[in-house]
């Protein structure tokens, strides 16, 4: 851990490594752990760098992601959300469309999925699911600092919605500089 001195950190490092971790976390894999009180976490280690997705909930769910870099944090997003109640029967195939989405996150900008992204058909869990999926995503403001909304239709209704913000982390005691 660095004490005292500035740690100075590329911005293209930083969004390279989330854009990394976000492929290797939740879109890619199930494999995660789960926690005592019932939240659950993703995370992707790869030295100085460390990316945690933890989050509470499977329907409508909270969340952090963090990025911390030697130790300290510099990077966070929180999102709130899920699936309608109404689509709660179908919540599995909403999160495997959700995962679909997801890997395809831009790499220039990696907080959440593509501006849009549509299927017609796909699996889950060996069920064929046939209709108009569509994912959208509107963000606003860079890394550096944002907030945004994303849901997705099932045949033009809504089905799950998620509000999401984060940005970089300033702490007193342990100066970052991102250039």
């Amino acid at each position: 851990m660095n004490f005292g001195s500035e740690i100075v950190l590329n911005l293209d490092d930083l969004t390279d490594f989330i854009y990394r971790s976000k492929k290797e976390c939740f879109a890619k894999s199930d494999l995660k752990v789960s926690q005592s009180d019932g939240s659950s976490i993703y995370s992707n280690r790869e030295l100085p760098w460390l990316y945690v997705d933890h989050y509470c909930g499977n329907t409508i769910e909270r969340g952090t992601e963090d990025v911390y870099y030697d130790m300290v944090l510099i990077w966070s997003m929180q999102y709130r959300g899920g699936i309608l109640e109404t689509h709660w029967p179908i919540s599995e195939a909403i999160s495997r469309f959700l995962k679909y989405a997801l890997i395809e996150l831009p790499k220039e900008f990696p907080v959440r999925g593509p501006r849009e992204f549509r299927l017609k058909e796909f699996e889950s869990e060996g069920e064929i699911f046939r209709g108009s999926f569509i994912y959208t995503n509107n963000p606003k403001g860079d890394i550096k600092r944002f907030i945004g909304y994303e849901e997705i239709l099932w045949n033009g209704d809504i089905a799950f919605y998620h509000d999401y913000i984060g940005g970089l982390i300033r702490n007193k005691y342990f100066k970052t500089k991102v250039i």
